[in-house]
């Protein structure tokens, strides 16, 4: 079964914004199958949760509980985008791919050498 990266929206009991955390995904899986494993997995009451893509194939989610947090119908999402054919082929969806022009999350330049 596939796995995909869910990223946090903010800091929770999870840790600090932006941590990831995977879970078993399946092709057209439900919204409320994928929350029960948030739930699992971060301990956040489904009830609780906001699930948003990210972009076509990444999920984030958050606390609606959390203060001072507004959530507007853009990054809402009814089914799962393409997080499940993301998954399936090893693409790790919150992970910017390397090119020439772009720095990766450790600080290290993409493809093609730069001084």
């Amino acid at each position: 079964m596939p796995k995909t990266d869910v990223k946090t929206a903010h800091d929770g009991p999870w840790g600090p914004g932006g941590t990831q955390f995977a879970i078993d995904i399946v092709d057209g899986e439900s919204k409320s199958s994928v929350k029960a494993k948030i739930e699992v997995a971060t301990g956040l009451p489904v009830a609780s949760q906001k699930l948003m893509l990210g972009a076509f194939s990444q999920l984030v989610v958050a606390d609606k509980r959390a203060p001072g947090l507004r959530f507007g119908t853009c990054g809402s999402t009814e089914g799962m985008g393409l997080a499940f054919e993301a998954a399936a082929a090893g693409v790790k969806a919150h992970v910017p791919p390397a090119t020439a022009n772009r720095i990766d999350n450790l600080g290290h330049w993409g493809a093609g050498d730069h001084d």
